[in-house]
């Protein structure tokens, strides 16, 4: 996993739906490259591969063209078990 993908499921983790423009501002990036980070999470890549299924995209109340991320059950599960590593280390 690369520094771009951890940032974006970090930022996703944080809970509150976060949209491709965010992640284009987080990443300094553009659009396609903010969008190929998030879909990498999904459960299906655009192109059809198998994704890594720790997130899921929601429409938003506020735009219905825009696609709000959340963790899913695995992603919240990953995200526990980084923790966990994490908090490890400390001790």
């Amino acid at each position: 996993m690369n520094l771009d993908m951890v940032i974006t499921l970090l930022e996703v983790a944080k809970g509150h739906g976060i949209t491709g423009r965010d992640i284009e501002e987080v990443l300094d990036t553009n659009s396609t490259t903010a969008a190929r980070m998030l879909r990498l999470f999904d459960r299906i890549q655009a192109n059809g591969k198998e994704g890594l299924d720790l997130v899921e995209a929601r429409i938003s109340p506020a735009d219905y063209r825009a696609k709000l991320r959340f963790l899913n059950a695995d992603g919240e599960a990953f995200m526990a078990r980084v923790g966990e590593l994490l908090e490890g280390r400390k001790g």
